[in-house]
């Protein structure tokens, strides 16, 4: 059990701290602003701030990484464990609170703080896309209200005007 979570959790559940990465270049100002707040959470395996934040509950775009991601981690963590490139993890109880690479380093030493790395760069690239997705979803409504909200003033304007 130890070993799932080692590499299912690298980042939080569902390895959110590649999404909290992506949203910290974001287009959108509200993003950036969630991927701030979340960082340094998301450095200590919290990550209920971009899990209710965006939110990944009732999001399937990002679901489907959140779902996967932990899935392929694990997977990979077993490879490269089996072909002997990191050890097994020592089984000693986790620090709950410190930090991420702390903890899979006093697991399995500095071979799982490197992979822990690993894992997080590919959470990023597993979520970017979806990410992006998701983004452009949210420019196409933020315009939509927009201009939503420019037709009722106009037509306000010219309501007042009769």
């Amino acid at each position: 059990m130890q070993f799932f979570f080692l590499c299912a959790f690298a980042g939080g559940a569902g390895n959110t701290l590649g999404l909290v990465l992506n949203m910290l270049t974001s287009k959108l100002p509200t993003n950036r602003a969630l991927g701030k707040l979340a960082l340094v959470p998301g450095i200590f395996g919290i990550n209920e701030p971009i899990i209710f934040g965006i939110p990944i509950v009732m999001n399937p775009l990002i679901a489907v990484p959140f779902i996967f991601g932990p899935l392929l981690s694990t997977i990979l963590g077993y490879i490269i464990t089996k072909i002997g490139l990191i050890a097994m993890p020592t089984g000693i109880s986790s620090i709950t609170g410190a930090p991420i690479i702390v903890n899979q380093f006093l697991q399995g030493g500095w071979t799982w703080g490197v992979w822990t790395i690993v894992l997080i760069a590919l959470s990023y690239v597993m979520y970017l896309p979806f990410f992006k997705a998701y983004e452009k979803t949210q420019l196409t409504q933020a315009k939509e209200t927009q201009e939503a909200t420019l037709n009722n003033v106009a037509k306000g304007f010219e309501d007042a005007t009769k």
